[in-house]
C-alpha cells in the first residue's frame, strides 16, 4: 500500500482482492502504522507542532524587535554627548547593542552586563 488515503471500502476491496502473500504485507503496514500513531500519541506530536509553530512567531517578532532595538541611535545628540550623561548614554547603549548583536548572531542569551555607572569606580 502507499501513503494515500483511502477509505475502509476501499481497504478492505484491497485485502479481499489481495493475495495471502500481499495480505500479510498490509497487515504488517496496519500494525505499524498503529505503532506510529501511538508513539505520535504519547509523543504529543501534533501539540509540538503547534508549539513550534508559536515559537516561531514569537521568534520572529522577538527578531523584529531586536531590529528596531539596532535602528535606535547608537550616541546621544552631539548636543548632549560631552558631561556625565552623554558618557553614560553612550556606554549603557553600548552594553545593549553588544548584548542584542550577541543574541541576535549566535541566538545565545547573553548574560546580565554589568552596570555601566558602576564601571568607572575604583
Amino acid at each position: 500500500m502507499t501513503d494515500r488515503i483511502i477509505t475502509s471500502e476501499q481497504w478492505t476491496d484491497a485485502w479481499n482482492e489481495a493475495a495471502a502473500e500481499r495480505r500479510l504485507q498490509m497487515a504488517e503496514a496496519a500494525i505499524r502504522n498503529a505503532g506510529r500513531a501511538d508513539r505520535c500519541f504519547l509523543l504529543n506530536h501534533d501539540g509540538q507542532a503547534e508549539e513550534i509553530a508559536h515559537l516561531r512567531a514569537d521568534n520572529a517578532r522577538m527578531k523584529t524587535l531586536l531590529t528596531r532595538v539596532l535602528d535606535i541611535p547608537r550616541r546621544p545628540a552631539v548636543s548632549e554627548q560631552e558631561g556625565e550623561l552623554g558618557r553614560a548614554y553612550t556606554r549603557g547603549w553600548e552594553s545593549v547593542i553588544q548584548a542584542v548583536d550577541t543574541a541576535l548572531l549566535s541566538g545565545e542569551t547573553p548574560s546580565k552586563p554589568e552596570d555601566p555607572t558602576l564601571s568607572d569606580r575604583s
